[in-house]
C-alpha cells in the first residue's frame, strides 16, 4: 500500500503555478504571445480574462483586425477600429504588441479581386 502510494506521488504531473509565458520567460524566451480574436474580446468574459493574463500570454497579435480587408474594405476609405482593439487590451494589461500579416490570399479585400487571374496585370497568361 506505501509503494502504491509513492508511486503514484512520483508519477502524477507536477502541479504548474506559472503561466506560460512565465515559463518562457524562465526558459530564456522574451515572450510568449498568442492572437487575439476581435470579435470575442468584448462580448466573451472569459476569454477576455485569459488574454489579460500577462503570466499566461506577455504578448498579442491581432487575429484579423490589421488585415488588408479589415484595414480598407473599400478602396481609399481605411479603417483601423479592429486593430486598434488588440493595440488597446495589449496596452490596459501590460503586453507587447506584434503585428500581423497584412496581405493574406484568403482575406483580400471584395474590390482587389483575383490578381493571380488578371492576365492584363502582369501581361502573363492567366493561371486560372
Amino acid at each position: 500500500m506505501h509503494t502504491k502510494s509513492v508511486l503514484t506521488a512520483l508519477l502524477a504531473p507536477a502541479a504548474v503555478s506559472a503561466g506560460l509565458n512565465d515559463l518562457a520567460v524562465r526558459a530564456g524566451l522574451k515572450y510568449f504571445g498568442t492572437a487575439l480574436r476581435e470579435s470575442a474580446i468584448n462580448s466573451d468574459s472569459t476569454y477576455a480574462s485569459i488574454l489579460g493574463d500577462k503570466s499566461e500570454f506577455g504578448q498579442l497579435v491581432p487575429e484579423n483586425g490589421q488585415k488588408w480587408d479589415a484595414t480598407e474594405a473599400t478602396r481609399g476609405t481605411f479603417t483601423y477600429t479592429s486593430g486598434d482593439i488588440t493595440a488597446s487590451t495589449a496596452k490596459k494589461n501590460g503586453q507587447g504588441l506584434r503585428c500581423h500579416t497584412m496581405v493574406w490570399y484568403s482575406q483580400l479585400p471584395s474590390w482587389v479581386g483575383n490578381p493571380l487571374c488578371s492576365a492584363a496585370r502582369c501581361n502573363l497568361p492567366a493561371p486560372c
